[in-house]
């Protein structure tokens, strides 16, 4: 057998660094950030798999900003109180005793569940590339009892 070419220069894919599935996973917050952009309040919440960071190991090859860059950002706006809502009251389910008194610094490195959704997007070279996402929050121990479901690929309209 003959070795490939390009073999030395390929990056190595393992279940290590590979991305994570679609479907409920617990996810740990990692960064949040109150705002009011055009007059609308909103919330961003950075996000890694709660298990080991996922997020930092799958994009480490990639030339990201700062660490802070390499995680699922979700943004929750007064437009649609009801997810930010939603989120809010899946982060006291979640978190024993936990409050939500509008305080975002009280959010970081809460425990979270979530339905991780892929979804097309065109990047700057105008390829379409897979992003991860958080379509929907929910308790921790919903996603324990696996009542989670994949959803599949969101494609670009």
């Amino acid at each position: 057998m003959n070795k490939p070419s390009g073999w030395d220069d390929t990056n190595v894919k393992t279940c290590e660094n590979a991305e994570p599935p679609a479907g409920g996973h617990v996810f740990k917050i990692m960064g949040v950030k109150s705002e009011n952009v055009n007059n609308i309040d909103r919330l961003t919440v950075k996000f890694d798999i709660a298990e080991k960071g996922i997020f930092e190991n799958y994009y480490n090859n990639l030339s990201m900003a700062s660490p802070f860059d390499k995680l699922i950002r979700k943004v929750f706006t007064a437009e649609h109180l009801e997810y930010w809502k939603g989120f809010t009251t899946s982060v006291e389910r979640s978190n024993e005793g936990y409050v939500w008194e509008w305080d975002e610094k009280t959010l970081l490195f809460k425990f979270i569940g979530g339905n991780l959704r892929y979804a097309e997007y065109k990047n700057k070279s105008g390829e379409i590339v897979l992003i991860p996402t958080i379509e929907h929050c929910c308790s921790v121990q919903t996603v324990l009892d696996k009542k989670v479901k994949p959803l599949p690929v969101k494609k670009l309209r």
